[in-house]
């Protein structure tokens, strides 16, 4: 039996690294289905439509779930209920606790007050080997700004994307995405500071570029690097855990139309794996 606990009333669920429960990369879009805790009551909001999510079998986007209701979303159903309250040590009731509950069957996730049963076509399979296939996190360097010939659009385009580029910067120790997200905004910065004939300024925001884009790609080697040594035995599964995190954070798709590399679909199939094993690990 697996289980492990999501302390929250909101929770996401899709195959985005971001997400409470992730599913697989190929059966949810990154972000698929919102469940909501409004009282007694699970709320549940569809934000993707291919595959449809679906409640008792009928495709939704916005409705309450009843106790013995399937939530279903590609090959995974859920299985949603509220629990009781838990109490303090007093016999209070403690707020947002969450009472104990026998597990059944499948995976439970306890959310706040929020119970459900996740069973899934596929069982787990063992940590697999890491494919070599992995994808670069940079597209060519942009270096035509679309609003050349005219050099006052160019100029606030290129503002534009540099105050956006700096923002995302900042965030990166936070959100290593944001770094990633920043380099083709410097270079496409950089771009129109030239269409704009402001030389220097388009040279300084392509070093920004190039020096992110040269720290950004070395992290990323160090990253993989680490889940490698972390899978090698005696595994560290929860080292591993936090690099396949990171890993996921840096790789996934932005563009649901493209399919994912196969080594990003093996990040995906390890964070599952890996949450499994953690989750039943806690419980025991």
């Amino acid at each position: 039996m697996e289980q492990f606990s999501i302390e929250a009333e909101r929770v996401l669920i899709g195959s985005g690294a971001h997400c409470d429960v992730r599913l697989a990369i190929d059966q949810a879009a990154p972000e698929h289905v919102l469940l909501e805790l409004v009282g007694n009551t699970i709320g549940a909001r569809a934000l993707a439509t291919e595959p449809p999510p679906m409640i008792d079998r009928a495709p939704f986007t916005h409705q309450p779930i009843g106790e013995d209701a399937i939530l279903t979303i590609g090959q995974t159903q859920l299985r949603v209920a509220v629990v009781g309250i838990g109490t303090s040590r007093g016999g209070k009731k403690k707020k947002g606790a969450v009472s104990p509950v026998t597990i059944l069957a499948g995976l439970l996730i306890v959310v706040g007050g929020v119970v459900w049963f996740l069973g899934d076509t596929k069982e787990p399979t063992a940590l697999s080997r890491m494919p070599n296939d992995f994808p670069d996190l940079f597209a060519a360097p942009q270096t035509t700004c679309p609003q050349r010939g005219n050099k006052i659009a160019a100029l606030g385009s290129a503002k534009d994307n540099r105050e956006r580029a700096e923002a995302k910067r900042e965030r990166r120790p936070f959100r290593m995405r944001d770094g990633v997200d920043a380099v083709p905004l410097y270079e496409l910065a950089a771009a129109c500071y030239t269409a704009a004939d402001e030389k220097q300024t388009s040279e300084e925001s392509l070093a920004v570029a190039q020096a992110l884009r040269k720290e950004i790609n070395d992290d990323y080697r160090v990253h993989r690097v680490r889940l490698e040594r972390a899978l090698t035995p005696p595994t560290n599964e929860r080292l591993a855990a936090r690099e396949v995190q990171v890993l996921l954070s840096i790789t996934e798709n932005r563009d649901p139309s493209s399919k994912p590399s196969k080594y990003v679909q093996w990040l995906s199939e390890q964070d599952r794996t890996l949450r499994l094993k953690l989750g039943k690990t806690a419980t025991k």
